[in-house]
């Protein structure tokens, strides 16, 4: 019953699958202008044996600054900054389902090109 869902410049969790309105908890606002791109539970489905409580957020700008990543080892009562590359924003994201290391980040346009980054461990 554990659901994670952004709305806004906010995080929330429900624990009993969303079935009560008011049971939902918020668990970090990112700030003004910002807004929850994706999220991901990383360890896989936790039907499949993943941990939920492992989470990666992206996080855009609707003023055109920064897109952000944050991340949180314990169920989003605490969120640390991944540091992030030169961007104007983050529109999504695609996370890989063989690699929880391995994220594909889309930006909005910038000097006229697309924005891809990577996200992926230091080598």
């Amino acid at each position: 019953g554990l659901i994670y869902a952004g709305n806004g410049q906010s995080i929330f969790k429900s624990i009993d699958g969303a079935t009560v309105a008011g049971n939902w908890s918020s668990l970090k606002d990112f700030g003004a202008n910002k807004v929850v791109r994706n999220i991901q539970c990383i360890g896989g489905a936790r039907a499949a044996g993943g941990d939920s409580q492992l989470l990666r957020v992206i996080v855009g700008d609707t003023a055109g600054s920064a897109g952000e990543v944050w991340e949180s080892v314990d169920g989003g009562n605490t969120f640390q900054q991944v540091q992030s590359l030169a961007n104007t924003g983050y529109n999504d994201a695609y996370f890989s389902e063989y690699n929880d290391n391995l994220a594909i980040i889309v930006g909005d346009v910038s000097a006229a090109l697309g924005v891809i980054q990577k996200l992926s461990p230091k080598a």
